[in-house]
């Protein structure tokens, strides 16, 4: 039985045994293969990076669909060529990991570092508040609870600011601009490591990492705590699925030996979930979901794990986030229970805007159910040739438990896209198995070019799932230098009004100032509809006045696309604008191509 076993596995990690006599033969295509593949490869990659680098376009041109509507055709080549060379590899050359690890972070890099080649500065206006609490940790030393809820999990911030600080770096900003690219390439250990202990055909693993990172449009791997709190989450899973193979423990001299064994994944496990508690509010939940819903399924994983995180969530949301539990206590309660009203409220919010929005809006929906149809067809596939036992209960325990995030917390609309991130790992390997058994040892050229056509297709509707936002969503260097201006003029109780939040502010001293948004003031909408904006200005002015220091106020062109892009008003921006200009109540002190900065007169 051992050695049937041994063979089993021994052709799993290959290409079907030769017939006698034509091993040479086999040898010979498969080094040309290895050529072919390496060379499309570098030639993919040399293609997307010269498209890039040699672009002249102007991504302020950008139409509604995104930065898909501005792309050089050869971003697109180069991407389709990966996918070529990628599947050529994995049809004749599975068990070559390094020319297969080599084609996952080439498409890292071409997924999630194209804005970073493009774009003058970190995308996401968050990015840039991430950035300033860091700098305040470094600075000051300090975290401040009171601030706002990020205060209250301050983990990754105070990582950031000693990270800047030990490395005597003076700015997070090339950093942020390529966290993306190194978040994802940090998943790719964890998740290899979680795949590993599902399956021992090296074709499923690596279809099933591409297709996790080209059906990651989630875009919550940017420099943010959701970021590495997703690492913490991925690493505590695989080493789960290690330590805990979904067998009952024995006692007794062999059980001893084997406890032994998994002390350490066991001890590391606990280090990890307790670290993931300080660092995310959300993330620490899953985690404790998904561990209990495994510890259900799996005899062998000890049920005080999902318990402790349990109480560690509790203690630290008793002790330490009591700042933040103090004003939103009844909200995050209300919640529990509401599936519909949180579901309704991320679909509302989301399927509205200008009709290229609304396109987006369609293809993100499309491509989240597409990767979940293809999960649903896996799972037939294997049920359908081993029955239930083909079928790993832990991995179908983590595709459904981020379905009960919903009933908890509706996460200002976000829960469903969340849902789908926690859950995208086990649905990318059911994907995978819908093309690749977990022991088959062959794969012919059909089901290899059935493969390439689904991965084009996912890559396809990445592109505008993952950055149909980017008109809204980059910035430029003349906004972030009229933020520049204001932080070098302002004093410490100066009030920084914006047109809309969708800024590059709050980069700094970000505990000095207070932050007003003009299109959340009462009297925005009357002003848009009449025309008649001298009211409003009359109630900013008296909202941002300060007796003691200027006051100041910016319109952006990220502020203006952002409504425009949504169907919030459209105009309304350029309209406030022009009653700045006009209007005897401020000044303009700084004007650029992207930017307009307006200063409060001072009351004689």
């Amino acid at each position: 039985m051992a050695r049937e076993t041994e063979a089993i596995v021994d052709t799993a990690r290959g290409h079907a045994l030769p017939a006698p006599g034509h091993e040479p033969t086999l040898r010979a295509s498969n080094r040309l293969a290895g050529v072919g593949a390496g060379i499309g490869l570098a030639a993919a990659v040399g293609i997307w990076l010269l498209s890039l680098l040699s672009f002249g376009g102007d991504l302020r041109s950008m139409s509604d669909l995104g930065l898909v509507s501005v792309l050089p055709p050869g971003v697109f080549v180069g991407a389709g060529l990966l996918v070529g060379s990628f599947c050529l590899t994995l049809w004749r050359l599975p068990t070559k990991t390094p020319l297969l690890a080599a084609h996952v972070l080439a498409l890292i890099l071409m997924l999630f570092g194209t804005p970073a080649v493009l774009e003058e500065v970190p995308r996401f206006t968050v990015t840039w508040r991430h950035i300033g609490l860091a700098e305040m940790v470094a600075r000051t030393g300090t975290v401040r609870p009171d601030l706002d809820v990020y205060g209250n999990w301050p983990g990754f911030f105070i990582i950031l600011g000693f990270l800047s600080r030990a490395a005597g770096m003076p700015s997070l900003l090339g950093l942020a601009e390529w966290a993306s690219v190194i978040f994802n390439a940090l998943y790719l250990a964890p998740l290899l490591l979680l795949y590993r202990a599902l399956a021992v055909n090296p074709r499923l693993i690596w279809l099933a990492v591409w297709i996790f990172y080209s059906a990651n449009w989630i875009a919550q791997d940017y420099l943010a705590p959701q970021a590495f709190g997703y690492l913490l989450y991925l690493t505590s899973l695989g080493l789960l699925m290690h330590a805990y193979p979904g067998t009952a423990r024995r006692w007794g001299r062999e059980g001893y030996v084997a406890w032994r064994r998994w002390a350490a994944p066991i001890v590391l496990i606990l280090v990890l979930v307790a670290a993931s508690v300080p660092v995310h509010q959300l993330t620490p939940v899953q985690l404790t979901i998904s561990l209990a819903a495994v510890a259900v399924v799996s005899r062998g994983v000890p049920r005080a794990l999902p318990i402790f995180l349990a109480c560690t969530i509790a203690a630290w949301a008793v002790f330490m986030a009591t700042a933040y539990l103090d004003g939103h206590l009844t909200n995050v309660i209300s919640d529990v229970g509401k599936v519909g009203a949180s579901v309704e409220e991320g679909v509302q919010e989301r399927v509205a805007g200008s009709e290229g929005h609304l396109f987006v809006v369609r293809m993100r929906l499309a491509l989240s159910c597409f990767i979940g149809l293809l999960a649903v067809a896996g799972c037939v596939r294997l049920l359908a040739r081993g029955g239930t036992a083909a079928i790993d209960r832990r991995l179908i325990a983590l595709a459904l438990a981020p379905a009960v995030l919903p009933a908890i917390q509706s996460y200002g609309g976000e829960v469903g896209l969340r849902a789908f991130f926690f859950a995208l790992p086990a649905l990318a390997y059911f994907a995978a198995s819908l093309f690749q058994l977990p022991g088959s040892s062959t794969s012919s050229l059909r089901v290899m070019a059935a493969t390439a056509a689904v991965l084009l297709v996912i890559l396809a509707g990445f592109a505008f799932a993952r950055y149909g936002n980017e008109k809204a969503d980059f910035f430029t260097h003349d906004e972030v230098r009229a933020f520049e201006y204001f932080y070098d003029v302002a004093s410490p109780t100066s009030v920084l009004a914006v047109a809309d939040s969708n800024s590059s502010w709050r980069f700094k001293q970000y505990e000095q100032h207070e932050y007003v948004v003009a299109n959340r003031i009462e009297g925005w909408d009357e002003a848009v509809q009449t025309g008649e904006w001298d009211g409003f200005l009359a109630l900013l002015a008296a909202e941002i006045y300060r007796a003691d220091a200027s006051s100041y106020v910016i319109v952006t062109r990220s502020a203006q696309d952002a409504i425009e892009l949504i169907g919030n008003k459209p105009g309304s921006v350029d309209a406030f604008e022009q009653a700045l200009r006009s209007s005897d109540r401020f000044r303009i002190v700084l004007e650029n191509r992207d930017a307009l900065v307006a200063t409060l007169r001072k009351r004689s």
